[in-house]
């Protein structure tokens, strides 16, 4: 429940709103799919450094999803790290 409150949040916007029910929802059980949601919300707000933390985790907890590889690879190219980012993909 406090995932799927968080998707209507992020869909309307209220990034912070999303960010408190998912960082709950990871206090309960960590999903990497949570962590993917969660990492989206820091980079609309702006703060890049817990998004790559975010999607770092979520790589971790399941390296074989190419959807939470992707994201985790473009964070990193985005914060300057396009070695590490191309090594995920590769």
């Amino acid at each position: 429940e406090l995932y799927s409150s968080a998707r209507l949040c992020l869909s309307r916007k209220e990034y912070d709103e999303a960010m408190r029910l998912l960082s709950k929802s990871i206090e309960m059980s960590s999903h990497f799919k949570t962590l993917e949601l969660l990492g989206a919300c820091f980079q609309h707000v702006g703060d890049a450094s817990s998004a790559l933390a975010c999607f770092r985790k979520a790589h971790q907890l399941n390296p074989r999803s190419s959807k939470t590889a992707f994201l985790y690879a473009l964070s990193l190219h985005d914060s300057g790290d396009s070695d590490s980012a191309r090594e995920i993909l590769d």
